[in-house]
């Protein structure tokens, strides 16, 4: 078709094999010291964000679209969460949001709701939230904000009972979108869902709480953070600032690589946060717990946009746990892997196939690192050696360490696959390819838009690929 070869009909061409690095267990483990996966993005890359479903990180359009308000006692000639109440809050949020950004925390504390406000049984828990808020403010006085501000969507969950009988008549839980952004990284800010609890106070509201509906914490509202800038990121983090400063170098060297196949345009910048330990990054990510996180060295988060599987409002999750046990040349990796997702993501309008998603972000990470196909993939080697090697390409499922004990072989298939298109295509062929799947128009899913692009780029299909895959496979094997 248009002069191209399918992948079908034609031997494919053997690859340089000192390329790509690090990774998973096995012989990797020289790099890796020993142990995990580089589980890149696996909580939250464009497919993968529905697997675990964190609440913060669903999208505002979403969230637009809330429930009718729950609250139905009367202020005035207005509902409480009808449509006034919703633009009175609105009101007091602003003035709350300008301010943080003037470092005013008489203003900002005003807000809050006064005891008198309140029933005795509610002050326990008011008293509190206060005093979390005001922890809040002071520890984003060293993070460069360059936004910040709430949109009310709704209303929010109903109060439970017991809450219900603890605030004032006409209380309920307000729906916001918090929205924010640092100056010096990125265009696209961060967006997450947070619910505040209001409740009447004097001709209008104030903020009792956040507590009584879904709300996911960013790392200030966790610990005191320090903030470290680099040409290509700043860096929040709870952990120590030699870690910090370890992360800016690495994001500043995995941009430029990152630069180097897919171009220039994207964000330059990249808001990296480094918590202090696995169970700050459980929080991050709206988890329960921290269950299978072990496998995960970093992942990059945003919010979803509708109902497309795009993502805005990027930026990477270091898990230190994981990280730290990578060798440098695992953890270069590893923040290449994250950056080439925030770089793809960046004007991408629509997901593509999870495989692609992570086979193409380890293979920009893997570029140039001398090391072979035998060892990026030595997990997956060792299964095709002892006849258990994958007939299909790896499924969301497959990612998700919540649902597997290793995922280590589903990234080293999307990897070979990848691999695999460029050693017959070229490299320029498969930036091409990818970005037309997350660009293709219509209503189809990610299946049905990489099937349009592998003919319109490639002049292939799906089944071409997957007997590409299978021949590198059965190459693994020697």
């Amino acid at each position: 078709m248009g002069g191209r070869h399918s992948a079908a009909d034609a031997p494919p061409r053997r690859r340089d094999r000192r390329r790509r690095a690090l990774r998973r267990r096995s012989t990797a483990a020289r790099l890796l010291s020993g142990v995990l996966v580089l589980a890149a993005a696996a909580v939250l890359g464009t497919a993968a964000v529905r697997l675990l479903d964190p609440p913060a990180r669903v999208s505002a359009a979403t969230t637009a679209a809330s429930a009718p308000p729950q609250a139905t006692a009367t202020r005035g000639d207005s509902t409480a969460g009808a449509p006034s109440s919703l633009r009175a809050v609105q009101a007091l949020l602003d003035a709350r949001a300008a301010a943080l950004l003037r470092r005013d925390q008489g203003a900002w504390d005003a807000a809050v709701a006064p005891e008198a406000a309140v029933t005795a049984a509610a002050r326990p828990a008011l008293d509190a939230y206060r005093s979390r808020t005001r922890e809040v403010f002071d520890r984003l006085a060293p993070v460069p904000l360059g936004t910040w501000s709430w949109q009310v969507t709704g209303s929010g969950p109903a109060l439970s009972a017991e809450r219900g009988q603890q605030l004032p008549a006409g209380s309920w839980v307000a729906r916001t979108t918090l929205v924010w952004s640092v100056t010096g990284a990125g265009e696209d800010p961060v967006r997450r869902q947070q619910d505040l609890t209001v409740v009447p106070s004097g001709d209008g509201w104030a903020v009792a709480d956040d507590a009584d509906g879904q709300t996911v914490p960013d790392l200030w509202d966790l610990a005191p953070v320090q903030v470290v800038t680099s040409p290509r990121a700043v860096v929040v983090g709870t952990a120590s600032r030699a870690e910090l400063d370890r992360a800016a170098q690495l994001t500043t060297t995995a941009a430029r690589a990152v630069d180097a196949v897919w171009g220039t345009a994207w964000p330059r910048s990249t808001v990296v946060e480094v918590p202090a330990d696995q169970a700050q990054v459980a929080r991050l990510l709206g988890r329960s717990d921290d269950a299978g996180l072990d496998q995960i060295a970093a992942v990059t988060t945003g919010e979803l946009v509708g109902g497309s599987g795009a993502t805005r409002g990027d930026h990477v999750v270091v898990n230190p746990r994981g990280f730290g046990q990578l060798a440098p040349l695992g953890q270069q990796v590893v923040l290449t892997h994250e950056l080439t997702h925030v770089a793809t993501r960046s004007s991408a309008t629509r997901a593509v196939p999870l495989w692609l998603s992570e086979g193409f972000a380890d293979w920009v990470g893997y570029r140039g690192t001398g090391l072979s196909e035998q060892s990026v993939a030595a997990d997956l080697a060792a299964r095709v050696r002892a006849g258990r090697a994958p007939q299909a390409l790896p499924t969301a499922d497959d990612f998700d360490p919540t649902k597997t004990s290793d995922v280590g072989p589903a990234y080293s298939s999307a990897w070979l696959a990848v691999t695999a298109l460029a050693g017959r295509y070229g490299d320029d062929s498969v930036v091409a390819l990818y970005r037309a799947a997350s660009t293709e128009p219509g209503d189809g899913d990610a299946d049905t838009a990489l099937d349009a692009a592998l003919a319109s780029v490639l002049g292939t299909d799906r089944a071409a690929v997957l007997r590409l895959w299978r021949a590198e496979l059965a190459g693994l094997a020697g």
